[in-house]
């Protein structure tokens, strides 16, 4: 691994990831356009992934309003809302770091 993916790695673990992937957009090329990197950053040549996940419990306790004892706001809390915005704020660190290597 390359030393600045290794440092993008780190970042990314000590910040609450549970897992983060390199690629090359070629990966793209037979998707849709819509789905392609180049397609939002014309001039980018890679794609990093993060995930991060929540305690199984949640899932446990979502459901819908119809369902005998369902909830739908730990999904839309947890599996959603607190997903994005802590994925957010990571990858807002990673951007960061990444733009400091030019």
């Amino acid at each position: 691994m390359r030393p600045l993916n290794k440092k993008l790695e780190k970042l990314a673990f000590n910040s609450g990831v549970d897992s983060i992937g390199f690629s090359s957009i070629g990966r793209f090329d037979s998707g849709p356009e819509k789905t392609h990197p180049n397609y939002y950053m014309p001039s980018a040549r890679s794609v990093i992934s993060l995930s991060m996940g929540y305690p199984r419990s949640i899932g446990d306790a979502w459901g819908t309003y119809r369902e005998e004892g369902g909830f739908p706001t730990p999904y839309m809390w947890y599996g959603f809302a607190y997903l994005n915005w802590e994925l957010s704020h990571i990858a807002l660190k990673l951007s960061k770091e990444l733009e400091t290597h030019g």
